[in-house]
């Protein structure tokens, strides 16, 4: 009699154990979305895709560590993916899209439309219900669609003050976080040759504490992102999106870089050759959008990184225990975490020898204080008054401008408190360093 209890004790706690299994694999994986794969059957001129919006588990890390349970974008038929999947097209291409909500909740699209000089309401699409957007593609940019159960763009969830009262939860800053995907259009003709690099963030704790936060470029965190390769001489082209309600300043080490275009989820801005700003860093508001070329010129390993501190540190509370902390040597990524791009260039240096007796550059730099947001602290930037950008400065530790070789700079503060004694944190010429 014993043994038979014990015997059906044990396919009791089997049972439990398979139900358990059951549960934790209830929703599809996530795969991440490296944007190189356009969604969807372009036809004679037209584009047909089917999305669907489900509960999926996320691993923004290595796919063995931590995962979270988030609502995500999928291609009909196929897993979902972080970022959303890829709507690329050429300008005048006529767009049909059918989206499917298996969500339990309503939620409201945005970024399906024409994006001419009309500004369309998002549509709201019930729980189990399904819409269509059919538009013709008339702008030619970088643009993304999102999903949120909050009227409120990206944009403007982003800019809310600390002292708002959030009435739509917790939910569009966690669970909905990765409700959102690349929309490029391509001039006629065009071959497209670039990447696409999609910024977006989860947060827990914006309402109540404790504060947690991943931040992730197309759906992974360093040291799990993607590894970016190129030779002396070529030409790399990069799309940045920031569907993120963060501000980022992103930085390239080793290398200036032009922004060929800044735009949001509605509009695109392309600058035309003698408007091109020529920086190391480029700042991105929440929903904002950038797109950039640059043409390395010797080798080295090099990082594309956003330069506030927060998002390119190691989230310690996602370590896992069963981490291998061998991956992370191998690549030395010496603590860092969140939103850094790896980049290794070969080939022989092409870089010019500076000229002797060159005169030295005189820089004045303006230390302007920004006011704190619900979701960044209040902070100091720097900023080159004889520079074209019309762009304030957001950051502590991103310069305004970058000095050459040869140069001398002085500062003046606009900021409530005194620079005299700052760490090298809070005022200091970034210094690249190689990993």
């Amino acid at each position: 009699m014993d043994r038979c209890r014990f015997a059906l004790f044990l396919i009791f706690v089997a049972s439990l154990a398979c139900a358990s299994d059951a549960t934790a694999s209830a929703h599809p994986i996530a795969q991440a979305n490296d944007n190189r794969l356009a969604a969807g059957e372009l036809k004679r001129g037209t584009l047909a895709v089917q999305l669907e919006m489900v509960e999926t588990t996320w691993y923004p890390e290595q796919e063995s560590g931590p995962s979270l349970s988030v609502y995500a974008f999928a291609e009909k038929g196929k897993p979902p993916q972080i970022p959303g999947p890829l709507v690329r097209i050429p300008q005048g291409t006529e767009v049909r899209v059918q989206i499917h909500n298996s969500l339990p909740v309503a939620m409201f699209i945005r970024g399906l439309d024409s994006h001419d000089d009309a500004r369309p309401e998002p549509v709201l699409i019930a729980a189990g219900a399904t819409a269509d957007f059919h538009f013709t593609a008339q702008s030619p940019g970088t643009y993304y669609y999102s999903a949120r159960s909050t009227k409120m763009s990206i944009h403007e969830i982003g800019l809310l003050s600390i002292i708002e009262d959030l009435p739509m939860g917790d939910a569009p800053f966690d669970i909905e976080s990765e409700l959102a995907g690349g929309f490029i259009v391509d001039r006629p003709g065009a071959a497209p040759d670039d990447r696409i690099f999609i910024i977006t963030n989860w947060i827990a704790g914006v309402i109540t504490p404790p504060f947690r936060e991943e931040v992730v470029i197309n759906g992974k965190a360093w040291p799990y992102t993607e590894r970016l390769s190129y030779r002396t001489g070529d030409t790399a082209r990069w799309r940045l999106l920031n569907a993120s309600i963060n501000d980022h300043a992103m930085h390239l080490h080793g290398f200036f870089f032009e922004v060929t275009s800044l735009g949001s989820q509605d509009r695109d801005h392309l600058y035309s050759p003698d408007q091109i700003p020529h920086v190391v860093t480029q700042h991105l508001d929440p929903g904002e959008t950038t797109s950039m070329m640059w043409t390395p010129d010797r080798p080295g390993r090099w990082l594309l990184h956003c330069h506030m501190a927060a998002h390119m540190a190691k989230q310690e509370a996602w370590q896992p225990a069963d981490s291998h902390p061998a991956h992370a040597t191998e690549h030395n990524s010496d603590g860092m975490g969140g939103m850094v791009l790896g980049i290794t260039v070969s080939g022989p240096s092409r870089s010019a020898a500076p000229a002797s007796g060159a005169k030295a550059r005189q820089l004045q730099l303006i230390v302007r204080e920004n006011p704190a947001t619900r979701f960044v602290a209040r902070s100091y930037g720097l900023r080159d008054p004889g520079s074209r950008s019309k762009r304030k400065p957001r950051s502590s530790s991103v310069p305004g401008c970058a000095p050459g070789p040869d140069s001398r700079r002085a500062h003046r503060n606009h900021g409530r408190q005194s620079t005299e004694g700052t760490d090298r944190r809070s005022l200091a010429w970034h210094r690249t360093r190689e990993l």
